[in-house]
């Protein structure tokens, strides 16, 4: 079943590289589609880094996989702020998140100094165990803001979908149940359920940023035609001719 996993992630990673060439090689890029390219890069930085970890591990050069798991958790904390800046995007008709935004920073700031001071402080990692991890209360608050921030971009994606078409339900559905998953993830494997390791929640998110795509590449959200517009027209019951 490792090996498995291992296929699993590979081949999440190969399948996220085909879309980032597809997003990358538009020509005229706008605000959602370097959302995107973000949200790809961090995704596949996490898969890398998860990697050389496991290696660094295996041929015990520790000092190295622990500070590959300080930029672990870079990516994994910016990782959902993609998500919720797409989602609000969607949700808002084409509005992007202004001072809104800044603090979406907060929990890869207190991340990253909690890790890389936590031999002084203990801020992470704490001499408690839960679940049989060591976590400390700053471990606590990174996984609290984690998740609260996905469940604000699935109360985003709701609203999207209410307020969308009845062609675009299926896709929108299928985009709130993508998004949900690597917090079903995330707890299956901080509850250390077995085949769910280091690897499942970057894959959950691969599936995650295939529908965003998707979304986005159907209905030509990446195209020049704001999507404040495509919404105004969309609603448009009648078509009134004026001759002057």
């Amino acid at each position: 079943m490792t090996l498995f996993v291992y296929f699993l992630a590979l081949f999440a990673f190969v399948f996220l590289s085909f879309l980032l060439i597809l997003v990358i090689c538009k020509r005229k890029k706008n605000y959602l589609q370097y959302l995107l390219i973000g949200f790809i890069v961090t995704i596949e930085f996490w898969f890398c880094l998860l990697f050389f970890e496991d290696v660094s591990l295996r041929v015990n050069y520790l000092e190295f996989a622990k500070i590959l798991e300080r930029f672990k958790y870079l990516s994994i904390s910016i990782t959902p702020i993609w998500i919720i800046l797409l989602s609000y995007y969607f949700a808002r008709d084409g509005k992007t998140a202004n001072k809104f935004a800044y603090l979406l920073a907060i929990d890869p700031v207190i991340t990253q100094f909690a890790l890389w001071t936590n031999d002084r402080f203990n801020l992470f990692y704490s001499s408690y165990t839960v679940l049989g991890q060591s976590i400390g209360s700053l471990s606590i608050a990174h996984i609290m803001i984690f998740n609260a921030t996905i469940a604000f971009s699935v109360f985003f994606l709701f609203e999207f979908r209410k307020k969308s078409e009845k062609e675009m339900h299926t896709q929108a559905t299928f985009i709130i149940l993508s998004t949900s998953l690597p917090i079903l993830v995330n707890i299956l494997y901080i509850a250390q359920i077995p085949y769910f390791n280091a690897y499942a929640t970057p894959i959950s998110f691969a599936v995650c940023a295939f529908s965003f795509y998707k979304t986005i590449s159907k209905y030509n959200f990446l195209e020049n035609t704001p999507l404040v517009l495509r919404s105004i027209v969309d609603r448009i019951s009648y078509v009134y001719i004026v001759l002057d």
